[in-house]
């Protein structure tokens, strides 16, 4: 996993800047620092894990600095997932995957671990040995009823 050495510097319109000085993804789209690209999209990048979990292990990311998915515009957020549905695809036929996950996380309640919005492609394959579904169940009883009606 990446790790963001420093918090980006504030902008006039928050969570949506594009500073190179901190963010490693920025650093990547910029070109300051080296990645693997696998593809160029004109609002993304793709490209490979540098700590990958499984063969072909692929980031998604804006080229735009946007923290979380909440922050992102709607343009980008399609770009996003078009070209990780192709990238899952790419994966199957050059690979040899039989699937894939799609994994983010939004806020760092959520484990986010760089503060720039990216989506993981991980190529699956029976066997592999990963777990990368919850299998956990939740610490204190859930209200479901409770949630849908805030909800709707």
């Amino acid at each position: 996993m990446y790790i963001l050495t420093s918090k980006p510097k504030p902008s006039p319109e928050p969570n949506r800047h594009f500073d190179m000085h901190g963010c490693v993804f920025c650093e990547i789209v910029e070109g300051a620092r080296f990645a693997r690209v696998v593809q160029r999209g004109a609002l993304t990048l793709v490209v490979m894990d540098a700590n990958p979990i499984a063969p072909g292990h692929l980031l998604v990311i804006p080229k735009m600095h946007f923290e979380t998915m909440v922050d992102a515009d709607d343009a980008c957020l399609a770009e996003m997932t078009r070209a990780a549905k192709a990238m899952g695809a790419l994966t199957m036929s050059k690979l040899g995957a039989t699937g894939f996950n799609l994994l983010t996380a939004s806020g760092a309640s959520a484990q986010q671990s760089v503060a720039h919005l990216h989506f993981h492609v991980i190529p699956r394959s029976s066997g592999d040995g990963l777990s990368l579904w919850p299998h956990t169940q939740a610490a204190k009883p859930i209200d479901i009823e409770g949630s849908f009606n805030a909800l709707r």
